[in-house]
This record gives C-alpha cells, structure tokens and sequence, in this order.
C-alpha cells in the first residue's frame, strides 16, 4: 500500500510542473533505473519495495505509452512531455498518467494495462 502512495505521490508532484514545445514531438528517452533510484531516496523506510513497484510501473507505462505512440495527439503528447521530466530524470508513469487525464473517456481505456 505505501509503495503504490510513493509512486502515485512522485507522479503529483512531477505534474506541478508543465510546458509546452512548439516542435513535434519525438518519443522520450529516460532511463528508468535513474528515475526510481531518485523516487526509492524519497522513503528511506521502504526504499527496496518503492524501487521494485516503481521499475514495474515505469516498464508496464513506457510498454503502453511506447505502442500507441503514434496514435496520441500531438498537442497532448506537447503538454505530458514537460511534466513528465524532473530533475534530469523522466518517467513513463508520470507521462502516461498525464496522457491518460488528458484523453477523452471514450480513450482513456488504451493506457489501462491489465
């Protein structure tokens, strides 16, 4: 329980902030292990458990994000990017949560992996 509220508190915290990019948007590059190594630091007490839920999140996120890439909208993808980059690190949870709150209903069913 304190590991999926580590997770879901890290993805708040980093859609504080948001910008957008003029240019089209590429598919972000982030490295996974870095950014769950920095959100692992954030709970000293359950640091191994937070660091295990967070690589499963991140990979199942970047897996869903990664395949329907090219069928998101582009002013979305615009918006999300921004707010899912943090202290030189990205998360995929983070980008897909965005994209997720972003969808109209009717869509929002594609980044929900079972």
């Amino acid at each position: 329980m304190r590991t999926a509220l580590g997770v879901w508190t890290l993805a708040w915290l980093a859609l504080g902030s948001s910008g957008a990019s003029a240019a089209s948007p590429a598919f972000p590059h982030y490295t996974i292990k870095d950014w769950c190594a920095f959100a692992a630091t954030l709970n000293r007490q359950e640091s191994k458990a937070i660091l295990q839920g967070c690589l499963s999140q991140e990979q199942k996120s970047y897996e869903l994000v990664k395949a329907r890439w090219n069928t998101l909208p582009a002013e979305i993808l615009r918006r999300c990017i921004p707010a899912s980059q943090q202290n030189r690190n990205g998360s995929y949870f983070v980008l897909r949560m965005c994209i997720w709150g972003e969808l109209p209903e009717a869509r929002k069913h594609e980044l929900v992996g079972g």
